[in-house]
This record gives structure tokens, sequence and C-alpha cells, in this order.
């Protein structure tokens, strides 16, 4: 009873740690001025520059009042550390694709300075309406440190893609190298009640 009250315990925190990891500025709501006409999506790299508006602040978006849109061979990327591997990234999505363009969504995981997981999503057709998309993202390896996310409109003008409300859709990858200190649970042992002492430094430290 003892083992199966520490792996319940274990598995709580490490699940309210897990569902804290998100993408930073998913829904694009926030915004910095460079001065002008010109605003960039924070925590996002894009190439909008001084001669053409490849990336604009759409609104309204699918939630909330923004989106990104990214037009005439924009891009946009995002990278950020990862505690636990996704299986898959879902976002909202609208597209306009010029003859034979193709827009992209990619997901690579990094272990240092390599890619060791990937996922793809790529749209040669139109999308009139925001539509769900989930990007799969192989397993390929759990040792990893950080993830980017990258979005293209294309290499043709007239293309574009509009992208809202990025998720994880679900975490893969729970470490199992850990042990609970009996200091959090007490007494112990313990017959039919148990006290659970919660401990900020045990959750850093083994989820």
């Amino acid at each position: 009873m003892r083992k199966n009250l520490r792996l319940l315990i274990f598995l709580f925190f490490c699940v309210l740690k897990v569902n804290a990891q998100i993408i930073p500025n998913a829904g694009f709501e926030n915004w910095t001025s460079a001065g002008g006409q010109f605003i960039f999506p924070d925590d996002w790299q894009t190439n909008a520059g001084d001669i053409s508006i490849n990336v604009v602040r759409e609104s309204p978006g699918y939630a909330g009042n923004y989106a990104l849109q990214l037009n005439n061979t924009g891009f946009a990327h995002t990278k950020f550390p990862v505690l636990q591997l996704p299986s898959s990234i879902s976002a909202f999505v609208k597209s306009i694709v010029s003859s034979v363009d193709t827009v992209k969504i990619q997901a690579s995981v990094y272990s240092g300075i390599n890619i060791v997981n990937y996922g793809e999503w790529t749209n040669s057709t139109s999308i009139t309406n925001w539509t769900l998309i989930n990007i799969p993202i192989s397993q390929n390896s759990s040792g990893i440190d950080s993830l980017e996310i990258r979005i293209s409109s294309g290499n043709l003008p007239g293309s574009s893609i509009s992208v809202d409300e990025l998720s994880f859709s679900s975490i893969m990858g729970v470490r199992d190298d850990f042990k609970i200190d009996s200091a959090i649970i007490y007494p112990n042992p313990f017959s039919e009640i148990a006290t659970l002492q919660t401990m900020k430094k045990w959750m850093m430290q083994y989820c």
C-alpha cells in the first residue's frame, strides 16, 4: 500500500509540473512595437523588416484578441526549455496557399545542439476557417532539454498562414530515476490515515 501511495504522490506532483510546461506567447496576445507600423510577437523571432510586412498581428484571433499571421515568405520561430517530451502539438490555423506553395509548422526537440525528435505539419491548400490541427512528435529520445517551433508562410507571394492557441496535446517521458523521502509522508508506516507534506524542493529535484 505504501508503494502505491508513493507512486500516486509522484505522479500527482509531476502532472502538476508538466501541465505548467507551456509554449511562450502561445496565443499571440503579447506584442511589442518596434516603432512606426512594425510590431513583433513577444518571445518569437521573425523576419519582419522595413521593406515589407511579413508578420502581422491578426485581429480577432481564434481565441482572445490576436493571432499570428505570416505573409509572403514570412516566418517566425521560438525555442524554449522543456522538461518532458510532448507527444504532439496542437494549433488553430487558417491559410491561403498560392499555386504549388506549402505552408508549414515544424517542431524540433533538442538534446544539446542535436535534434533528437521532430514533427511537421504541411499544407498546400487554402483553409478558410479556423481549423484545429495536430502535429505528432517522434519519440526517439527522452534525453531532451529544449524545443523549437518554426512557422513558415511558404515561398511564393500571396501565400499566408494564421496561427493561434498553440499547445502541447500531451506529455510523455516521465522520469523514472526518483525516490520519495519518508519525511514527506507521516506517520510512516501508517494504517489508514497519512499526511502529505508538499515540498517545492522535492518537486524540483524529482519531477
